[in-house]
């Protein structure tokens, strides 16, 4: 889980899949030129915001990378 301040960085969609990708990558997840494992993600179903649109579309460029 992540928590910010909203005066620390925005909510939208590109912050939630950047912050994604970052805790992927820092906790070595996502590694360049190795085939990844299974990667289960949890939607709150808030569709407020609209970030599962964003976030199905990086789900998809991750199986792209493998």
């Amino acid at each position: 889980a992540h928590t910010y301040h909203e005066g620390v960085a925005k909510k939208g969609s590109t912050n939630v899949a950047s912050l994604i990708l970052k805790t992927l990558i820092d906790s070595g997840i996502l590694r360049e030129n190795e085939v990844g494992g299974e990667l289960i993600i949890i939607f709150d179903n808030c569709s407020g915001q609209n970030k599962n649109n964003t976030v199905m579309k990086l789900i998809a460029y991750l199986v792209e990378l493998g």
